[in-house]
């Protein structure tokens, strides 16, 4: 009963955000932006299901290609509530202004990313191949979400034309250095498997500095979030990461605004 009551909660909540977007952006807007989100997200979780398969949703009903078509769903929903919130804070004019506006969305989904999947996993709802003996989601998604965010919002301002179609290449050294984590390689192939890595964030610094050293901070963290979960509690993590992200937000708006300042004095 509980989980139909949230299936209908989150067809209503989707619902809305469909209607506001045709209202505020139009009919265009709205099918590139969702329909090219729930491809994203059908895609990475098909890949997840199929290959690397560290959770499960078994319940969950309506599948295509064994990915239950909610998941996807959920990942454009958050991306949408990341993208207004964002807007609210930048208007993006050149280059260096997408490239933030990526870095805010991609920091606000994952935080509502935070309780959602919380939610879900004390439901019972999300089953992990490794589980954290704590109520709160396990740290190292949070790696694998900002990630994901990084790479739909960087594809679609790409598509856009927001952002050089060349640097389309960013999302190909993301893709290696996640998959180089997920799947394992410095275990299993060794040096070659962390020199693939390092080859992945060789890329990404040469794409976007700001973004690579971000993925770094969690990439560590995550690599060791087993060792550290032993001294610190996966929830005050979870806490301190949230938190951090917020500053983080906030002292690049502050930094943003007096850069901006400076430039309209040095105009006049």
């Amino acid at each position: 009963m509980m989980f139909k009551v949230f299936i209908i909660s989150v067809g209503i909540a989707f619902s809305i955000e469909i209607v506001h977007s045709i209202l505020t952006k139009g009919g265009r807007f709205t099918l590139e932006f969702f329909g090219g989100g729930f491809l994203f997200g059908f895609v990475r979780e098909f890949i997840y299901f199929s290959f690397i398969r560290t959770y499960e949703f078994p319940d969950m009903p309506i599948r295509l290609l064994n990915v239950p078509i909610f998941i996807p769903i959920g990942w454009i929903f958050t991306f949408y509530l990341a993208y207004e919130f964002t807007s609210r804070l930048i208007e993006p004019k050149t280059e260096k202004d997408y490239k933030d506006f990526i870095i805010f969305s991609a920091l606000f989904s994952t935080c509502i990313c935070i309780p959602i999947e919380t939610a879900a996993m004390n439901m019972n709802w999300w089953l992990l191949r490794f589980y954290v003996n704590d109520n709160i989601a396990p740290f190292n998604l949070m790696g694998g979400w900002v990630s994901a965010s990084f790479m739909f919002f960087y594809i679609y301002f790409v598509m856009k034309g927001k952002i050089p179609r060349e640097q389309l290449m960013f999302i190909v050294f993301v893709l290696i250095v996640t998959y180089t984590y997920e799947f394992n390689m410095v275990a299993y192939f060794g040096l070659a498997g962390l020199l693939l890595r390092i080859i992945g964030l060789w890329g990404m610094f040469n794409y976007n500095k700001e973004i690579t050293l971000i993925s770094l901070i969690f990439l560590i963290i995550c690599l060791y979030s087993r060792k550290i979960l032993s001294i610190i509690p996966n929830g005050i993590l979870v806490t301190i990461m949230f938190i951090a992200m917020f500053i983080y937000i906030l002292v690049k708006l502050r930094y943003m605004y007096v850069s901006n300042q400076l430039s309209l004095e040095k105009s006049l």
